[in-house]
């Protein structure tokens, strides 16, 4: 297997932490984004959309990070996600919040705020302050949850939480404060201490040198 990722990208993050909870045997094959890679023939014919992750599995090719979450979820059998259908919905009301409300907000503020400062082009701040109003919108909801329970779907470690840890970790990197939110802090932190997480990386950036602490 090999999944195709690129470090500043959290969809890519949350498979590879995935496939490394499941215990997948999987290659790590770097597409960097910031050298236009995605767009090169050889991988426009993994995945037409120019985007990361993607993941090839033998005959199988799969993009989008959900369908891969999924995928890698289900092929291990390991509980990442639930046999039974309450508890499938459950976890995919999590994964849903959690992507759309979370992931989603935190990157446009990586991409519009973040990477345009350190580039040196023009912070789009009306995209930044949409971006923060999601984001402390679900916070709240995610606090309330976790203050009742480790886990998001309440059981065990899910798809979800994977999700929710890699959709979280930019926020000291990119400048969004989530101390208010002290459940959610202290569930960002145990996440980084896990090993499908260390397998993974270090901290957010670290593999371009960022230094995570000077942003805490």
């Amino acid at each position: 297997m090999q999944i195709y990722y690129f470090f500043f990208s959290t969809p890519s993050l949350a498979c590879l932490m995935t496939a490394e909870a499941a215990g997948i045997d999987f290659e790590k094959k770097l597409i960097d984004l910031r050298e236009g890679r995605q767009n090169t023939p050889d991988f426009k014919a993994i995945n037409p959309m120019s985007k990361v992750p993607a993941m090839i599995d033998g005959d199988l090719v799969l993009t989008e990070s959900i369908a891969i979450l999924l995928y890698l979820a289900r092929k291990s059998e390991t509980g990442l996600y639930p046999s039974q259908l309450s508890e499938q919905a459950t976890v995919d009301r999590w994964l849903n919040l959690v992507v759309h409300e979370v992931r989603t907000p935190v990157l446009d503020i990586e991409v519009y705020r973040w990477v345009a400062q350190t580039t040196g082009n023009p912070v789009n701040n009306g995209v930044v302050e949409v971006a923060l109003s999601r984001v402390n919108r679900a916070l709240p909801i995610l606090n309330d949850r976790l203050d009742k329970a480790e886990f998001l779907n309440g059981k065990r470690l899910t798809i979800a939480d994977i999700s929710l840890v890699s959709a979280l970790d930019p926020v000291d990197t990119v400048g969004v404060d989530i101390s208010p939110y002290p459940n959610v802090r202290a569930y960002l932190d145990r996440g980084r201490q896990q090993p499908w997480y260390k397998a993974v990386n270090a901290h957010f950036g670290a593999e371009v040198g960022l230094d995570q602490s000077r942003y805490r």
